[in-house]
């Protein structure tokens, strides 16, 4: 499958097809779907797997029919196959979620995340993540400063147990800008001194690596 990252184009759809049975097979129909809409595929020449899958073994393909990412936003992506006589239906399909994250490169940005999709997403890294999108009903928040939205470590409560967690933002392309860019955002916070906190990182290599902004006294 592509992975989530900014800027996503026509890419193609690649799967790992898994032989549980006791004999080799091939000429498996197979297909895709996005969103839960069949992508038309190109018989036979798409339509089928033409190698040959050994017995508990596992063969890697890909769609010559790929897809337009391009638009961002999310895309939930289930691949199946369908062998006549197969006793085991539960184990056809798998499925995962591609995120097309939108490149900024036009300033001043604001969000004031009331959008259907804003860019902003939990990182997959994350460890008891408990970043939710929607509207705060919390003893401590209870309003979003702008709207009805706001992103929380859980819009009903507290954050959960040995919490740590990423939000990420969408990309930014400062190449244009003539000078440093600033970041501001309104936030609220209720977190114990002894052992909480919160930071802000920046990568300028799609996410290998991570540097801290600033300091601890320094906004």
């Amino acid at each position: 499958f592509p992975v989530t990252i900014c800027s996503l184009g026509n890419d193609s759809i690649k799967v790992a097809i898994f032989n549980y049975g006791g004999e080799p097979q091939s000429l498996i129909p197979y297909g895709y779907r996005v969103n839960k809409v069949d992508i038309p595929v190109n018989r036979p020449v798409d339509g089928f797997y033409t190698g040959v899958v050994g017995p508990d073994s596992t063969n890697i393909t890909a769609f010559d029919q790929p897809y337009n990412f391009s638009s961002p936003g999310e895309y939930n992506i289930v691949a199946w196959t369908q062998v006549e006589k197969d006793g085991e239906v539960k184990n056809d399909s798998m499925s995962t979620q591609v995120v097309s994250i939108p490149t900024i490169n036009t300033f001043p940005y604001l969000t004031t995340l009331e959008e259907k999709f804003t860019g902003w997403t939990v990182d997959k890294k994350s460890q008891a993540s408990s970043w939710t999108l929607g509207t705060p009903n919390g003893s401590g928040l209870r309003d979003a400063f702008s709207g009805v939205k706001s992103w929380g470590t859980n819009l009903n409560g507290n954050h959960n147990p040995n919490e740590l967690s990423y939000l990420n933002s969408p990309c930014f392309d400062f190449s244009k800008l003539s000078q440093d860019p600033i970041l501001s955002f309104r936030m609220k916070l209720d977190i114990e001194k002894c052992c909480d906190g919160l930071w802000i990182e920046y990568s300028k290599d799609n996410g290998d690596s991570w540097l801290r902004l600033g300091n601890p006294s320094s906004g």
